[in-house]
């Protein structure tokens, strides 16, 4: 007796289409595991690539932002040095104004990252279950902000070269 007789039965894949050979093809988990190593090293791969040109993209427009403007940083430092400003408090004013530049979006894309990681963890157990993905996050993280720190430095050191002459 047939329960269900307005539904129409579950035909996965029409199998007419199919020569013999290919419906009694064996399947293989180790063919599919292959494959999926394959797409996931490309999808790495292009994500890397991407990765890193956006991160030196962002030095690059940070870079030519604050130097597009050095001539009018400079005269108004200069201003500043007429009124009584002294030199180091003209370096400390020019540090912070570089640190708020250079850390908001990094503050902020970390933040927003950390909780890529954590949702996507969810569909795999959770964070804590997955530690090898938490390392992954925090050494990934950690080289960010080295090279981040690095550029710091470098700006600093050049902007300021460039106003105080």
């Amino acid at each position: 007796m047939d329960y269900n007789q307005s539904t129409a039965p579950f035909n996965d894949r029409p199998m007419e289409n199919y020569s013999e050979e290919e419906r009694f093809r064996v399947a293989s988990k180790i063919d599919d595991y292959h494959n999926n190593r394959n797409s996931s090293g490309m999808m790495f791969f292009v994500t890397t690539f991407l990765s890193i040109m956006f991160f030196f993209g962002t030095f690059v427009l940070l870079y030519l932002n604050l130097f597009s403007e050095i001539e009018e940083e400079k005269a108004k430092y200069n201003k500043l040095y007429k009124i009584g400003m002294t030199s180091k408090e003209v370096k400390g004013n020019i540090s912070r104004e570089i640190r708020t530049i250079l850390s908001i979006p990094t503050i902020l894309g970390t933040v927003l990252a950390a909780l890529y990681v954590v949702i996507l963890s969810t569909d795999v157990g959770g964070i804590m279950n997955n530690l090898d993905m938490l390392f992954h996050f925090f050494l990934i993280t950690g080289i960010y902000l080295s090279i981040q720190i690095i550029y710091y430095f470098y700006l600093r050191n050049k902007t300021l070269k460039h106003i105080i002459r």
